[in-house]
């Protein structure tokens, strides 16, 4: 049986996270799943060794791109015939926005725009059609892989969302599909529900985990 969420009652979420679907909490000392995209699409999580927190980094950036749907199938047929292989941080990363953004360019048959990911995001604020539902599939993208690395993990503990461009797309993760993209895993549907997404929202929560790691090993 999947873990059963616990809703919140009056204590409310903690000031540097911000809900993505459900406001529930995780199971108490469960494995967390921690996700950047930036530079590149970082893949990491929070294990537990009898009461203490295991921090693991992995390449899980470079798990391979799984479309789903006609759209995400094109998609994927655009980029590889760019790229040998198409992982996810192909898509899931500033990079990889603009590749999106090319790659649906090509779908459509128009020309394809010379725009960066800030460029992207900045048109999509401004209203451009194009950009705003690239932004889209990229949070339904995103939540997709957001769930199927949470089963790989066993993530009871909740999944964060981290990395410069996902507070810039705050609307599109919460609004959008990322949820629901992140539950639909067919027979495994109702372990995932049971998982909180969050998205930090801590500028500098990098910075304090170096300070915090630098602790635990006597460097402060």
């Amino acid at each position: 049986m999947p873990p059963s969420p616990t809703p919140r009652t009056a204590s409310s979420p903690p000031a540097d996270l911000r809900c993505i679907g459900p406001d529930i909490h995780g199971v108490p000392e469960g494995t967390i799943t921690i996700l950047g995209a930036g530079t590149g699409f970082g893949v990491s999580c929070l294990a537990r060794y009898r009461g203490r927190p295991v921090p693991l980094a992995t390449e899980g950036g470079h798990i391979g791109f799984s479309p789903q749907g006609t759209e995400e199938i094109a998609i994927l047929e655009a980029l590889a015939r760019r790229f040998e292989r198409v992982s996810v941080e192909r898509i899931l990363s500033g990079p990889g926005l603009e590749n999106l953004s090319r790659a649906r360019d090509e779908i459509a048959s128009r020309a394809a725009r010379a725009l960066s990911a800030a460029d992207i995001v900045q048109q999509a604020s401004q209203g451009d059609v194009d950009s705003r539902e690239t932004l889209s599939k990229f949070s339904s993208i995103f939540g997709a892989v957001a769930g199927d690395i949470a089963l790989a993990h066993g993530a009871t503990g909740g999944v964060l969302i981290a990395g410069g461009i996902a507070g810039r797309i705050e609307s599109y993760l919460t609004q959008g599909s990322f949820r629901e993209r992140f539950e639909a895993k067919g027979r495994l549907s109702s372990f995932v529900k049971s998982i909180p997404t969050r998205l930090i929202i801590n500028s500098r929560a990098a910075l304090l985990g170096a300070a915090r790691a630098a602790e635990e090993i006597g460097l402060g």
